[in-house]
């Protein structure tokens, strides 16, 4: 009955199906009528210009800050205020000083993070001529920020990589490569991606110039678990998947060099766009907050209708006093309700203490700061003491809070350290914490020498584990793969 949903043909359909993307390699003549985005990222909130307004607007959004402003208003209104002006506005002023200090830290952190990131020396080929589309390329280290679509890309063991990118080729076992995707899914299993048998050749600056690659894919999409695409390669069509792609931001383990071609860049490639742009982050407790200082707002208005009301009682009622006539008639009515509402409301602001808002701000901050010094939370990776790193103070009481965690599995809340623990060898334990014990089973006269020689040789040979020189300890061999599991094994039979 008709085309699919969305489909041209489908009658009334709201939507059109997206073009594909054609991305050239190494031809920014052609890529630039694609207006493709640079590979410039900003995660930061705020520039020197939306600093002040936006972050005034975040502030008064708490019920305790707006009070307070008004509060203030009220004092700078001659004739009204029966205390002096600076003590109303002196302690706002103090607030949003240090909440404003507090997010403008954050924020600078993040523009740090950001400029590290676009600063990143990445190794691309550019032409000697950039006019002569026939000209030897030339391998160039440029930042990051600089990378563009259709740029062949060169990437060492151990590099990020800076953009999302299509691999050709690697030093790798067939043209394979391994990835670490942790700053991306939190994954610390390697995962295996290998280049297509027609591309295996493209591995110097001179075979990129004899060659001529054209990769046709969809729109940039978040999925980290699905692409697709279609190159071109002298005339010849091949398909590619998901085994060939590197994500931004990924780094690339076990291979010396691989080259890749520069799909989405920027804010198209699938790390950015899962960074979907987040509200201010407001705390249960403020939300708890705000409600109570609205029930105690309440409460005061009630008071001061009360109040107003009698002092305009009591006027109407002593005008016969004589010593107070000129007094009672400065204002009378409506006009002396206003004025006392007013009067009273600044008198009566102390209900709610903003001493308590200076403290809560205050508290947050060296929170926030205790817990990156806390040694407890130190943890050893990458060959570095990595400590705890809040990026905002704002939710720090949440962390009070939890009570129930759901996960699909335990290395979303462990470390996913696997350690050989004990094995079984007919009947006889294999006990890691002794394996002076354990090795002697295969020892003639053990009583299971053959079984225990077929029970490590199956460890040690039933896996898709790579064993690989160390870097650091030449002749050592460092045993990687997509399976801690495996890993563990491996390394208990060797």
């Amino acid at each position: 009955m008709g085309g699919e949903p969305g489909s041209p043909t489908s009658p009334g359909s709201p939507t059109k199906k997206a073009p594909p993307v054609t991305v050239a390699m190494a031809d920014p003549a052609a890529n630039a009528a694609s207006k493709f985005p640079t590979n410039f990222i900003k995660t930061s909130k705020y520039n020197l210009l939306t600093f002040l307004p936006l972050n005034l607007f975040h502030q008064f959004r708490k019920v305790s800050n707006f009070y307070f402003l008004v509060n203030m208003i009220f004092a700078l209104i001659p004739d009204v205020s029966p205390i002096h002006p600076a003590t109303a506005v002196l302690p706002l002023l103090f607030v949003i000083g240090v909440a404003l200090a507090k997010d403008g830290y954050e924020d600078y952190q993040r523009h740090k993070a950001d400029n590290r990131a676009n600063s990143m020396p990445t190794h691309v080929l550019r032409r000697r001529d950039k006019n002569d589309p026939n000209s030897e390329f030339e391998i160039v280290e440029v930042e990051s920020a600089d990378v563009e679509v259709g740029d062949i890309m060169q990437i060492h063991n151990g590099e990020e990589v800076r953009a999302d990118v299509l691999l050709l080729s690697s030093t790798g076992q067939e043209c394979s490569t391994f990835i670490d995707t942790c700053n991306l899914d939190g994954e610390t299993n390697l995962k295996n991606r290998k280049a297509v048998e027609d591309t295996w050749h493209l591995n110097s600056p001179e075979a990129f110039r004899k060659a001529k690659l054209t990769v046709q894919t969809g729109t940039p999409s978040p999925a980290l678990l699905h692409w697709a695409g279609l190159i071109t390669l002298d005339g010849k069509e091949v398909a590619v998947g998901l085994d060939q792609f590197l994500y931004r931001s990924c780094v690339i383990k076990n291979t010396e060099e691989a080259w890749g071609v520069v799909l989405y860049a920027g804010k198209d490639t699938k790390m950015f766009k899962n960074l979907a742009e987040k509200p201010p982050k407001m705390s249960s407790l403020d939300h708890k907050l705000n409600w109570l200082i609205i029930g105690v707002l309440i409460g005061q208005n009630v008071l001061l209708i009360l109040m107003c009301s009698l002092a305009v009682w009591w006027n109407g009622d002593n005008r016969d006093q004589w010593h107070l006539t000129y007094f009672i008639d400065f204002q009378t009515g409506f006009v002396l309700w206003i004025y006392r509402y007013l009067s009273y409301f600044i008198l009566m602001s102390y209900m709610i203490p903003i001493s308590l808002f200076v403290t809560i701000e205050l508290c947050k901050v060296a929170q926030a700061q205790f817990m990156s010094w806390d040694h407890d939370m130190y943890e050893w990776m990458y060959e570095k003491w990595v400590h705890c790193n809040p990026n905002t103070s704002n939710l720090n009481e949440q962390l009070a809070m939890v009570k129930f965690i759901f996960s699909d599995k335990t290395g979303t809340l462990t470390e996913n350290v696997m350690t050989y623990k004990r094995g079984d060898i007919l009947g006889k334990t294999i006990d890691a914490d002794n394996w002076d014990m354990s090795r002697a089973y295969m020892k003639p006269g053990s009583g299971c020498e053959a079984e225990a020689r077929h029970y490590f040789l199956a460890l040690a040979l039933c896996h898709t584990i790579q064993p690989f020189d160390d870097p650091k300890h030449h002749g050592k061999l460092i045993y990687d793969g997509p399976s801690p599991d495996e890993v563990a094994l491996v390394r208990a039979s060797c």
